[in-house]
């Protein structure tokens, strides 16, 4: 059984990685019985299936159309066997770490307008070329990529990287309560003022990797205010709350996006311990 990725060329994340449909493992989108097993292409862990029997929004090549709860690839794509050689992550991280100076730090807090002393956990960050660098971690932990948040405010992955959970230094995953982020910046905020946090890279990625590390876990995810962070929430909450302990959504106050710029308008830790009592009603 031959195996595919898929690798957008803009950020060089690997969007796709998966396998011909077949009997045991079939294509959910047309339920076909798949005598042919290479009309349809699955990738289990993203839940994305590229099929070419059902049309959606976005269709890939040849291939056929995308279909998954995550967003479709914007950019040109391109194929590559997935049996090539993997970026060893963990190598080039330790790299990453070595460049990383007082400088970098101060640079990134003034530029995510926070400061730098209430991030403790910025030891995890390291610069990669005339970017800022943070490791994505699968659930059992491993560096499977690193995101890059580039000096001009756009982001990228290091080309092959595989989208993972971004872990503050300070993060447990022993402890029983887990805070969920959109996004590192308010995972840091979150550290920093004592939660132990998590951050996803986007608002619908990484559900499989959460519903690993939160199991039997009580969650409260922190959605962005805006629709595709209230949609991402949702979404995930529906899938965790079959497998954790309990799972709530709060949301910064109106007027804030998130929880960086609450942070940055005065918002403090007791006020978000105020909303999660709130959202679990005690």
């Amino acid at each position: 059984m031959r195996s595919f990725q898929l690798i957008d060329k803009r950020t060089g994340e690997v969007v796709f990685d998966g396998i011909e449909a077949s009997r045991r493992q079939p294509c959910w989108v047309c339920e076909r019985e798949h005598d042919t097993p290479s009309w349809c292409l699955v990738d289990v862990e993203r839940r994305v299936c590229i099929c070419p029997r059902v049309e959606s929004g976005k269709r890939i090549g040849d291939a056929g159309w995308w279909h998954g709860p995550e967003s479709s690839p914007g950019r040109v794509i391109e194929w590559k066997p997935s049996d090539t050689p993997a970026v060893d992550f963990t190598q080039t991280w330790e790299r990453c770490r070595e460049k990383v100076t007082t400088v970098d730090y101060v640079q990134l807090a003034e530029t995510l307008g926070m400061r730098p002393i209430d991030f403790p956990v910025w030891v995890d960050l390291g610069a990669y070329g005339n970017s800022w660098a943070f490791a994505m971690h699968d659930p059992h932990g491993k560096v499977c990529g690193i995101k890059l948040r580039h000096r001009d405010g756009s982001k990228s992955c290091v080309r092959g990287s595989r989208l993972g959970l971004i872990k503050p230094r300070t993060f447990d995953a022993s402890k029983p309560e887990v805070l969920v982020t959109e996004g590192e910046s308010d995972a840091l905020v979150a550290a920093s003022w004592g939660f132990n946090a998590v951050a996803r890279p986007g608002a619908k990625s990484c559900t499989t990797h959460l519903e690993t590390l939160t199991r039997g876990k009580a969650v409260t995810l922190v959605a962005d205010r805006d629709p595709a962070g209230m949609d991402g929430a949702r979404l995930l909450a529906a899938d965790l709350r079959k497998r954790c302990k309990a799972c709530n959504i709060v949301t910064p106050p109106p007027g804030y996006k998130d929880l960086r710029d609450w942070h940055g308008a005065g918002g403090t830790a007791e006020d978000l311990a105020w909303l999660l009592r709130a959202a679990r009603g005690w």
